[in-house]
């Protein structure tokens, strides 16, 4: 097999060998596999290990303040600070389990659709997790 016949910008015959297409085949494909994924990973949302949930503490009186409920984890977590819409609210415990464990806002701190900003600490490591008030 002689090549690929094609004419080059100066309208000169260029002839590609395999040899030629194949080293350009090899040194394009880890390229062209890497910018695949990158989408992917970019668009992936940050994996949180608990979840939380946001909700009134029950009627009359604590109808107005949030219970956030834990699950999903093992141990305690430390519960560093909670906000509302971007205002800090006053919650507790600060210690909790990770699994069951349960937190009580004082006031007027739920808020139905609210946008909750949960900053905990769990195994070690500090997340900043949001939570929609349901």
């Amino acid at each position: 097999m002689t090549g690929i016949r094609m004419r080059g910008r100066d309208n000169a015959p260029v002839t590609v060998n395999r040899r030629t297409l194949l080293r350009t085949a090899a040194w394009a494909t880890p390229v062209v596999l890497v910018v695949a994924a990158a989408p992917a990973m970019a668009a992936s949302a940050p994996a949180f290990p608990l979840l939380i949930t946001a909700m009134s503490a029950g009627s009359g009186g604590n109808s107005t303040k949030v219970l956030m409920t834990f699950s999903g984890g093992t141990g305690l977590l430390t519960l560093n600070f909670v906000q509302l819409n971007g205002n800090g609210i006053s919650i507790g415990p600060n210690s909790l389990a990770a699994n069951g464990g349960e937190a009580i806002g004082g006031g007027q701190t739920y808020q139905l659709g609210g946008s909750y900003t949960v900053n905990y600490t769990y195994q070690g490591t500090t997340f900043t997790q949001p939570v929609v008030g349901t």
